[in-house]
């Protein structure tokens, strides 16, 4: 014998709709805070990253300011345990690669130093503006598998070269 819904009784039929409104209420709550916990987390990792390079660009005004190449790549040494890191690179103000820690898995889409850095800094095509409102800020850029972040490594107010962090 079946039951169809006109067959029902009121009070059935407005249990039943009860029922149905608190699950779509619970699903649409434990979206929104899967959304927001992701959100949360993405920022972390982002503030982490960012916290890092300003650390690694502090530690390496020296080496730049002095132009040692030696210097600058055991400065990006630091970065060889972080398991996100896939590429660092030291620039001076002109483009000049000081020093670079690669991970031994390239990227596939990877761009000669210098036009990189020319792209990132507002000159390309990646989105990067020159005219910051803060020019000691890291300035991050999405892409498909991996993210760029460019920290600005600063002297006095004066611009000595850039990091380049590519993450994933």
């Amino acid at each position: 014998m079946k039951h169809h819904f006109r067959d029902l009784s009121i009070r059935k039929k407005i249990i039943g709709m009860v029922v149905c409104i608190c699950a779509l209420n619970l699903v649409i709550a434990f979206a929104v805070y899967g959304y927001f916990s992701w959100q949360g987390a993405k920022n972390a990792r982002y503030d982490s990253l960012r916290a890092l390079s300003r650390s690694i660009a502090i530690n390496s005004t020296a080496a730049l300011a002095f132009h040692d190449p030696q210097s600058a790549g055991e400065i990006l040494e630091a970065l060889r345990n972080v398991p996100n890191i896939l590429d660092a690179r030291l620039f001076s103000a002109d483009g000049e690669q000081l020093a670079r820690l690669r991970n031994p898995l390239p990227l596939q889409q990877d761009r000669a130093g210098k036009d990189k850095l020319l792209a990132l800094l507002g000159n390309g095509t990646d989105g990067f503006t020159q005219n910051t409102p803060n020019p000691t800020a890291a300035t991050i850029h999405l892409h498909e598998n991996h993210l760029d972040l460019l920290q600005p490594v600063t002297l006095e107010g004066r611009t000595l070269g850039y990091l380049l962090v590519q993450a994933d």
